[in-house]
């Protein structure tokens, strides 16, 4: 029913997935957090009056049900089976609330991003050459999404569904709260708000959050790849000639009167503004995902720590062990995703002082132009990169870190439970 309501919702509101009409594939990656956070109103370009109202009731909701969740850990903390599936299915919940919460508050500069991203990035098929490689990474960031979005929607069905396969009235999330809340009508309604806050509002803030994160910097790294092939034929008059003549094709390029100055000028000054847009937009990214990103490797640490060693156990039931593993493999999803794009932004932005000094700056005659393209070199030497808390930098070597450190907490938990 709840998958029913979207569809409603859907066709009466009549919102549009704007990026799904996009012929760049970097900027069509877009199109489905979009979707996700349309669909519960916390797209930032939506109105903020609905994005406030819907704001306050999630936040609401998902505080009853960790309210419940919580003192039923307490009353049952010697129980280690029931504590550890209890903090495991937590870890959604405070993704939750901390994600639509940044959502709400940083709504003003992700929406600024998102109009650059749409009005003032470059298109991807500037290099013909490139789009094919463009459309690739498309589609398999595209797949990976899907599938870290199936996982999430098998998970939350089978965690709301397997209360009903079982003899006594369980609630999806056990739960403690001041009156019986296995006698109805109270047992209905809460389990009706425990599915639609695990299967619904879970979902589509937690992925939604992460899947614009993640498609505004796949469109920054597209958007250095195309600056350093800029860069390169800097010197190069006749292909400075042809990208100038594309650039005045464009109506996202900056207006420039090139009555009063010469090509290889014309051709900085645009690539300069550019990477000037590209640093804001990349800054911007961080403040957004730095508190998130430390609360991310967290959860990550909790979850495929407590998920796979419950999976491993030999006194847990076969269902428990598949919900398990499939929460497992979305926790490792997630976290290499973000560690994927942080590292690849910080690639293609490190490597941009290489490819200014690889081009043919030294045939330019104009000595004012070759102590500005030192400028240019000096500016590029600070790379963009997303951080968790500003100390630990998402890239590949942070989520080895993280799968060592959650391998120590597993055999530290075996052992402990073991004795």
């Amino acid at each position: 029913l709840m998958y029913v309501s979207c569809a409603i919702r859907m066709t009466v509101y009549g919102f549009t997935i704007g990026f799904r009409n996009f012929k760049d594939y970097s900027k069509r990656s877009l199109w489905l957090p979009e979707f996700m956070l349309k669909l519960i109103f916390m797209w930032p370009a939506q109105d903020a009056k609905y994005r406030k109202v819907s704001f306050t009731a999630s936040i609401l909701c998902v505080l009853f049900v960790q309210w419940g969740l919580l003192s039923y850990s307490y009353r049952y903390f010697r129980d280690y089976n029931q504590t550890i599936i209890s903090v495991t299915v937590l870890s959604p919940l405070i993704q939750t609330l901390f994600k639509i919460s940044m959502l709400r508050y940083h709504s003003v500069s992700l929406q600024n991003m998102i109009e650059d991203i749409g009005s003032k990035f470059w298109p991807c098929d500037f290099f013909p050459e490139d789009n094919k490689r463009f459309r690739t990474r498309y589609r398999s960031g595209l797949l990976a999404m899907i599938v870290l979005a199936m996982s999430a929607l098998i998970f939350t069905l089978g965690h709301s569904l397997l209360p009903l396969l079982t003899p006594n009235r369980q609630l999806p999330y056990r739960s403690l709260y001041p009156f019986d809340c296995l006698m109805s009508p109270f047992y209905e309604v809460i389990y009706i708000l425990h599915c639609f806050v695990c299967n619904y509002l879970a979902n589509l803030s937690i992925l939604g959050y992460d899947f614009v994160i993640i498609s505004i910097c796949n469109n920054l790294v597209t958007q250095y790849t195309l600056l350093k092939k800029c860069f390169m034929a800097y010197g190069d008059i006749e292909k400075v000639k042809k990208y100038n003549e594309k650039f005045n094709q464009l109506s996202i390029s900056p207006n420039l009167n090139k009555n009063k100055q010469d090509e290889n000028k014309l051709f900085l000054v645009r690539l300069v503004k550019h990477h000037q847009l590209l640093n804001r937009t990349a800054k911007s990214t961080e403040n957004v995902v730095y508190i998130i990103g430390a609360l991310q490797l967290c959860t990550s640490i909790t979850g495929i720590c407590l998920s796979g060693f419950m999976s491993t156990r030999g006194d847990v039931g076969v269902m428990e062990v598949i919900a398990m593993g499939i929460f497992l493999i979305g926790h490792l999803i997630q976290l290499f995703m973000y560690c994927a794009v942080g590292n690849e932004l910080f690639h293609e932005s490190s490597s941009l002082t290489d490819n200014i000094f690889a081009s043919k700056w030294y045939e330019i005659e104009d000595n004012r132009l070759k102590r500005d393209i030192i400028i240019a070199m000096k500016n590029a030497q600070v790379p963009a990169k997303i951080t968790a808390g500003k100390v630990f930098p998402l890239d590949y070597s942070t989520c080895i870190e993280v799968l060592r450190l959650t391998f120590s907490f597993y055999t530290l938990l075996s052992s402990l439970i073991d004795k």
